[in-house]
């Protein structure tokens, strides 16, 4: 979609497009690994009792991943959970 404008930018002389890309963005779609992502949004400041209020969050976002993961097919030794913090400063 936008190889031209990239390609110029480039300074190439000439870009090559694939005949088949539409499907091989499906072919790719269909072969990357399942992935569900559950977050919410908390603004407050991160103190002691942080992992008070994170931890039973977590674990609620790993249940739902659980029973998710479970009903797409997954057996218990194919799931892996990551827990991830998006942290930011003040202002």
């Amino acid at each position: 979609m936008h190889a031209c404008s990239v390609g110029r930018k480039l300074g190439c002389q000439a870009i090559y497009v694939p005949r088949l890309a539409g499907a091989f963005c499906a072919l790719g779609t269909l072969n990357m690994p399942i992935k569900h992502e559950f977050g919410r949004a908390l603004l407050r400041s991160l103190g002691p009792c942080a992992s008070s209020t994170v931890g039973p969050l977590f674990a609620e976002f790993e249940r739902r991943a659980r029973s998710q993961l479970d009903s797409d097919g997954f057996a218990a030794g194919e799931i892996e959970i990551r827990r991830e913090l998006e942290l930011r400063h003040p202002g």
